[in-house]
């Protein structure tokens, strides 16, 4: 069968008395200062998709930016990911 793309909500498994979410790698959310991806939506996106995630997932608002952080400031851009990496990888 081919493989078919899923959000990780919809392969959770119920049993008797619960329900078995998958575990899911951490998650790096990165917003620019000045994005159009506002505080407000990312609030939203935690209420709904980062339930399970809360322990293992990170929201950082990059200064002076807005929403192509990367290609404004490589560097900051550059460090928050490897910080993010390091503390997976030591």
């Amino acid at each position: 069968a081919d493989y078919v793309a899923q959000p990780p909500l919809a392969m959770k498994k119920k049993t008797e008395t619960t329900t078995i979410l998958p575990k899911l790698p951490p998650l790096l959310v990165m917003r620019g200062e000045h994005d159009f991806v506002t505080a407000a939506c990312t609030r939203a996106w935690k209420q709904d998709l980062w339930k399970q995630q809360e322990r293992s997932a990170r929201e950082v608002e990059l200064a002076g930016t807005s929403h192509h952080g990367l290609l404004e400031n490589g560097p900051l851009f550059g460090s928050v990911v490897e910080s993010f990496l390091a503390e997976y990888d030591p």
